[in-house]
């Protein structure tokens, strides 16, 4: 009788992290007991090309990704969590950003040339992004790299969002139930996450501006410091980032 061998299963979360959220935690920690994970890479976006105007700078970015996950790790053990900083392209004196785009079809393809064609790659993402996923640069060589493992979300105004014709035959030829399934090839499958919905984003804690001051007040609301991380918070305070809405 064979047995289907097992691959290593790296899973991979990119985004500006501007800044890093309890919905990107959520969503690494239901990767991480959903899919099984070996591996979890946090991949920090250089210049993304549908985003050109990041404002914070990537050194803010990425101490607060640094603290996030440093205090994952220590209340879940997840030591198998890391950065990984190669979209961050320097300039090696100066440290300042070459402003040039940074496509996810590269990224992968880097992240197969050094990890091999035996391990299983997953992205994750929101409904959000996958419904735009058509518009991403060379979009259609993605599932060849990588699987993606995505969380339903609905739209701010609570309505579902409709997939364009494409990912909807994707989805419909390509969906898999069996989180093993990711382990049992490197790539070409959808997987559907479950986790709570996490009304958060970036932009809306950026849109905060100057109410971030309130966040530490003692008689300030709990729930609002689960927005982010009590240390990242910290930090946005002591580098008084974000104190103009973006």
């Amino acid at each position: 009788m064979s047995t289907v061998r097992r691959m290593r299963k790296v899973g991979l979360l990119g985004g500006t992290f501007d800044p890093v959220h309890a919905g990107h935690l959520a969503l690494a920690h239901a990767a991480q007991t959903q899919l099984g994970l070996d591996e979890l890479r946090f991949i920090p976006a250089g210049q993304p090309w549908q985003k050109p105007t990041l404002r914070t700078p990537i050194e803010h970015r990425l101490a607060m990704l640094r603290l996030a996950l440093a205090d994952a790790k220590q209340s879940q053990a997840n030591g198998h969590w890391q950065i990984d900083e190669r979209e961050l392209q320097h300039v090696e004196a100066s440290r300042v950003l070459i402003r040039h785009p940074t496509y996810t079809v590269d990224t992968l393809r880097s992240l197969r040339q050094e990890l091999g064609q035996d391990v299983s790659l997953i992205w994750l993402l929101g409904t959000d992004q996958l419904v735009n996923l058509p518009t991403w640069h060379d979009w259609e060589s993605l599932l060849t790299l990588c699987h993606f493992a995505y969380v339903p979300r609905l739209k701010t105004d609570g309505q579902t969002y409709v997939y364009p014709p494409a990912i909807q035959a994707l989805l419909g030829e390509r969906t898999t139930n069996r989180a093993s399934a990711l382990g049992e090839s490197a790539s070409g499958y959808f997987f559907s996450l479950q986790m709570a919905p996490h009304a958060i984003s970036s932009t809306q804690i950026r849109a905060g501006g100057s109410a971030w001051h309130q966040l530490a007040q003692p008689n300030a609301n709990q729930a609002s410091n689960l927005l982010v991380p009590q240390t990242v918070l910290d930090y946005i305070q002591q580098h008084q980032l974000y104190t103009v809405a973006l």
